[in-house]
């Protein structure tokens, strides 16, 4: 089992910064929508009465499996087909991901301060469907990508890094 100096893995994250920095914000938008906004949407269609229980109490939990089948599509994409986004250019599509965030605010949210454009259920499942989407795409991509950019004999201390980046924030 081979250490690594504090200098060697420095240069490893120099190496794979792009990738590494793209896993981060790619959790730091889906965190922040998800579910934390996604919960206070409700269905245009919710009623008072339990006649039509899809649009009551089983909306919410439908976007859940939505945006777990988006993700789940999202990472088999990633690997199934050439990618889309290369080492210089994953950021892009990373960074893009915040437009998610007023997209959401302006769903049918009770006692939104902000205003409600978005008046139809198609939205959140359209939303909830790209987020996903997009969720598993960018981190399995990103995730390719950084042992990829260092020799294979770096690629565990890369692969380390990658995967540290999603559980506890950037590591350097």
């Amino acid at each position: 089992d081979e250490g690594f100096t504090l200098q060697e893995i420095w240069d490893v994250f120099k190496t794979i910064q792009v990738p590494a920095l793209s896993v981060f914000n790619v959790y730091v938008v889906t965190i922040g929508v998800f579910p934390a906004v996604l919960v206070e949407i409700e269905s245009i269609s919710k009623c008072e009465g339990d006649e039509e229980r899809f649009f009551n109490d089983l909306f919410i939990p439908f976007l859940f499996v939505l945006f777990n089948l988006g993700d789940f599509t999202g990472r088999t994409l990633a690997g199934a087909y050439e990618p889309l986004f290369g080492k210089n250019t994953i950021w892009i599509a990373s960074l893009s991901r915040w437009i998610f965030v007023p997209f959401f605010v302006h769903c049918n949210i009770v006692d939104n301060k902000l205003a409600n454009i978005f008046m139809s259920d198609f939205w959140p499942i359209f939303l909830v469907s790209l987020l996903g989407l997009s969720n598993g795409y960018v981190t399995s991509l990103s995730m390719m990508l950084g042992p990829s950019l260092v020799s294979p004999s770096k690629a565990s201390v890369a692969s380390t890094i990658m995967l540290r980046e999603t559980r506890e924030g950037p590591s350097i």
